[in-house]
């Protein structure tokens, strides 16, 4: 499992992760996702998880990556290693820190998804 830490709106998010063929499995913030993944072209990624197929776009930026998901924009910089893996976005042995962008910004993208249906579902 690789381990870093990233920022996300303004809040560090502990991030762990490892890639296994078509298999992703990340805990971000102490929850785990296993997620089915296929990098569909350059920066592109599909993700099947939980009986959905999301796609996301990923972008890489001055401070890390810009990721697209149901046109949400949602930047991940990785603390560690954000220029080292701008520098190396395309080689094969880097492809985990885009995915693992991908599915931190999932997760971020779940979270305020659930907290916006919630607080919709509440009111009269």
């Amino acid at each position: 499992m690789i381990h870093r830490t990233a920022i996300i709106g303004g809040e560090r998010i502990e991030v762990t992760w490892s890639v296994a063929e078509n298999a992703l499995e990340a805990t971000v913030n102490g929850r785990t996702y296993k997620l089915e993944f296929r990098q569909v072209g350059d920066g592109a990624y599909w993700f099947g998880w939980n009986g959905l197929s999301i796609q996301a776009l990923v972008t890489p930026q001055d401070q890390g990556y810009m990721v697209s998901i149901g046109g949400n924009r949602i930047p991940v910089e990785f603390l560690e290693s954000a220029k080292k893996s701008r520098d190396n976005f395309n080689l094969p042995h880097c492809t985990g820190l885009p995915t693992a962008a991908s599915a931190t910004a999932l997760a971020e993208w779940r979270r305020t998804s659930v907290k916006t249906v919630r607080q919709s579902s509440s009111r009269p």
